[in-house]
């Protein structure tokens, strides 16, 4: 299974974001499907972002626990209820090919789920996770913790 991506009118998914990228900063991808998680990496380390991979929470914990880089990890819905029961430290953000409806009527969201279906469209996901690591930043320049229930920034993109 190949990541989809919307129309960009450009060969390639880093190329579509360009110069925008934030270069070296650090993205998780969780999925427990090794071909989801290549094509993600593949499309983020394209677009200037240090992408690591995990198939396991206990792996994706051992990655991001105590590493204040990582802007956010991407994820699939189906893992939401583990993330629950043992969050991370950064944001997650979740990609599914069906809606946010589905996946909210199906138990495996809530309404404040930062969510995006796909096919995903690059400067979307590159707004949204500006958007996270901006967030994070003032949170710690101030010295405040991140919310354990906020808005989805996804809507607003």
């Amino acid at each position: 299974m190949r990541l989809e991506v919307a129309d960009t009118s450009t060969p390639r998914l880093g190329e579509a974001w360009g110069a925008r990228a934030s270069s070296g900063t650090p993205v998780l991808v969780l999925d427990p499907e090794r071909a989801m998680r290549e094509s993600w990496r593949e499309a983020l380390t394209a677009a200037g972002y240090v992408a690591f991979s995990a198939a396991t929470l206990s792996d994706a914990i051992a990655m991001i626990e105590g590493d204040a880089r990582f802007v956010a990890a991407l994820a699939d819905p189906r893992m939401a209820p583990h993330f629950r029961r043992f969050p991370l430290s950064v944001p997650v953000v979740y990609t599914s090919d069906d809606s946010r409806a589905a996946v909210i009527s199906a138990g495996l969201l809530t309404e404040t789920d930062h969510f995006l279906p796909m096919p995903i469209h690059p400067a979307v996901l590159r707004a949204l996770l500006d958007r996270i690591a901006v967030r994070r930043q003032v949170l710690a320049r101030y010295g405040l913790p991140e919310p354990v229930e906020s808005p989805p920034l996804a809507d607003a993109c």
